[in-house]
């Protein structure tokens, strides 16, 4: 694997909003891992030579990335809508620094609760298909 971007306060999340902004992500992917305390989300994203910034379209294959939060203390998701794919938007730091939000384009309830920001964009040798 290779580490694109890691972050451990907040002014380095515009960083990982600018990299992972309307990237998608296939929700029955996500997992978290209650012992090693991280929430990793697999999405898809194109490569581009500048800026480093992923172009995607929800479907199609591409390259796989992973954005993994750490230090979680516990998750909470709410799937309403049932699309199982979404759309980054931008993640947002609660005011006390608490929790992320994951923003998506089409509504999801996809907070992180965790003891210290750490977060990181990996890219792993996979290429993933949404159909």
């Amino acid at each position: 694997m290779i580490r694109i971007l890691s972050i451990d306060n907040c002014q380095g999340l515009p960083q990982i909003d600018e990299l992972i902004h309307d990237c998608f992500f296939d929700l029955e992917k996500v997992t978290y891992d209650s012992a090693l305390h991280t929430l990793t989300i697999p999405f898809r994203g194109s490569a581009l030579e500048h800026k480093g910034a992923f172009v995607t379209h929800a479907l199609g294959s591409g390259p796989e990335y992973l954005l993994v939060i750490s230090n979680v203390v516990s998750v909470d998701m709410r799937d309403d809508a049932h699309v199982r794919y979404y759309d980054f938007n931008r993640l947002e730091l609660s005011n006390n620094g608490s929790e992320i939000f994951v923003l998506t384009g089409v509504p999801l309830l996809l907070k992180v609760a965790i003891s210290d920001l750490k977060a990181e964009i990996l890219r792993t040798e996979r290429m993933i298909e949404y159909r």
